[in-house]
């Protein structure tokens, strides 16, 4: 993979600044986008968990921080799909989360959140390279959490919505932690766009 543009999606992420990093990482922000970019072997098919993704295309890419603006309304094709059946909808555009195009359902039967600190993931050590970097270009943690003993009928919908430029690939990355507590029931449609 090019990283030439890579370093200003550090820049651009401020991940550094961020409270939880310094619970990731001992080292750095510095150190470990440097070890990063100069020790990174890109999983192949011959990996058992990479035997069906070939990232070949990818390491020949040169890669641009993504533009976080989101657009004040949802393209009406998304606005109608959201509308149809979903309990809850929780839009992401450019990885950022967008509360003014989500809709949270407000029965209590689930809650969602920022997470203030990363203490909830694991070192960068213990992760593959892919990991790694998804885990130095976060900018927000969000939790959904599906409470003790529910039955969500409708599904919910997670939309990654992304602006496209095709001489300027974006890179972006967004961590959402689902946790579904026991005795529950959820359908979730996740889709990337």
């Amino acid at each position: 993979m090019s990283f030439s543009n890579l370093e200003k999606a550090f820049s651009a992420a401020k991940v550094a600044s961020q409270p939880w990093f310094s619970k990731v990482s001992s080292r750095s922000h510095e150190a470990e986008v440097e070890d990063l970019l100069l020790n990174c072997s890109w999983p192949s098919p011959k990996a058992e968990n990479w035997k069906y993704t070939n990232l070949s295309k990818l390491s020949k890419m040169d890669f641009w921080p993504a533009e976080q603006a989101a657009p004040r309304h949802l393209p009406q094709l998304w606005q109608d799909f959201l509308d149809q059946d979903f309990d809850s909808s929780f839009v992401f555009w450019n990885g950022q989360f967008c509360s003014e195009l989500s809709r949270l359902s407000k029965t209590g039967q689930m809650s969602f959140s920022q997470i203030q600190n990363g203490g909830k993931f694991s070192q960068l050590d213990s992760q593959s390279e892919i990991e790694k970097l998804n885990q130095l270009l976060l900018n927000d943690l969000f939790s959904l959490e599906v409470h003790k003993n529910q039955k969500i009928e409708r599904p919910l919908a997670v939309l990654f919505l992304n602006s496209t430029d095709s001489n300027r690939p974006q890179i972006h990355s967004s961590r959402l932690q689902i946790l579904v507590d026991e005795f529950s029931e959820v359908s979730i449609l996740e889709i990337h766009a």
